[in-house]
């Protein structure tokens, strides 16, 4: 029988082919066995077990199973706080990660809450040095989120300069994303318009890119139907959906937001019908990710988009209860004071 570090290493390599070789579960059935190996043993506190987890927890988020990501990540915090962990840079980068879970599972206030504690302690782990600008992103992107704008410009603007600095593009290139959604989410559209494109332009060709390339498209929708060019906001969302793979993959980060924005273009078309499919579209899949729907401003849009799409055509006590819970979900995730949390209760009571 092989020695147990060996065994562990040769299942983790399998799982690292299925993912190689493109196979839908990306090997996590050879992580769970590997887990299972080190677990069985009482083998669970050193590096290995910690590798394990962590690539168990990136697998499911890139799969879209964010639930289960959350809840590998909370295993990971632990294991490093009980074998006395707790104020290393490991730590540090499972606490941004999980800032980043909760983000995408639309619990927008507990991500900005968990990133701030995060960026504060890993300021006091390094001192002098600038905060690393991978975790500084994931903060900026709820600020975003929760229209705190001044703030994400500040942020965004040195994180950009830092990652440039220290040579990492990609970083670099989100943190300018970001931006250019601070500066259309302040109602800065001629600004935010040019950025856009130039961004767009640079990421066409990219195919490494093409989750980011959809969901600055479905933005670039969102700021061309801000703008009241609707024929534009059109044609953007369209484009948007292919590239995210719609309907064929439902998985992609970011698409669930797509789909609420192509319900509020087609509802500005007066293509209800279509509206309505991306609108249930939308909701069915927020529900799906959300670990409560109550906490999920995800899911909270999606309702806005729903009552809206189907006020002609659905009961108005199913109308009613639709605002109603937007209402709950928005305020829990945004605050009560979000524009989305007052857009929702001013169509609540208009329907009252």
């Amino acid at each position: 029988k092989l020695p147990l570090e060996i065994e562990v290493n040769c299942v983790r390599a399998r799982a690292d082919i299925d993912q190689a070789t493109n196979r839908e579960d990306v090997g996590i059935p050879h992580l769970l066995r590997a887990r299972e190996l080190l677990e069985r043993a009482g083998a669970v506190r050193g590096l290995q077990y910690n590798s394990v987890l962590n690539d168990l927890g990136i697998r499911y988020f890139g799969t879209g199973r964010l639930r289960e990501a959350l809840d590998i990540n909370q295993q990971a915090i632990e294991v490093l706080d009980r074998n006395g962990r707790g104020g290393t840079m490991g730590r540090h980068t499972l606490s941004i990660n999980r800032a980043s879970i909760l983000y995408w599972l639309g619990e927008v206030q507990h991500a900005n809450a968990e990133a701030a504690e995060a960026l504060r302690r890993l300021e006091e782990l390094r001192r002098e040095e600038p905060v690393a600008p991978a975790s500084a992103l994931i903060y900026a992107l709820t600020l975003n989120r929760l229209e705190r704008t001044s703030e994400a410009m500040a942020l965004l603007e040195t994180t950009a300069q830092q990652a440039r600095e220290l040579g990492n593009g990609y970083i670099a290139e989100l943190a300018d994303y970001y931006f250019t959604r601070s500066l259309m989410l302040a109602g800065r559209f001629d600004e935010a318009a040019p950025r856009f494109e130039a961004l767009r332009q640079e990421w066409a060709n990219r195919t490494a890119v093409r989750n980011r390339f959809a969901d600055l498209t479905a933005t670039m929708a969102d700021l061309a139907l801000r703008r009241g060019n609707v024929p534009q906001a059109r044609e953007l969302i369209a484009e948007s959906l292919q590239a995210f793979g719609w309907p064929t993959d439902k998985k992609p980060l970011g698409l669930n937001s797509a789909l609420v924005v192509a319900a509020r273009i087609h509802l500005a078309t007066g293509e209800h019908a279509l509206a309505r499919e991306y609108a249930t579209a939308a909701l069915r899949m927020a529900e799906s990710t959300a670990r409560d729907s109550r906490q999920s401003a995800d899911v909270g849009e999606a309702l806005l988009a729903w009552a809206a799409a189907h006020g002609s055509t659905s009961s108005r006590a199913e109308v009613q209860a639709a605002f109603r819970r937007a209402v709950e979900s928005l305020t829990n995730a945004l605050g009560a004071d979000h524009r989305l949390t007052r857009e929702a209760q001013t169509a609540m009571r208009k329907e009252i």
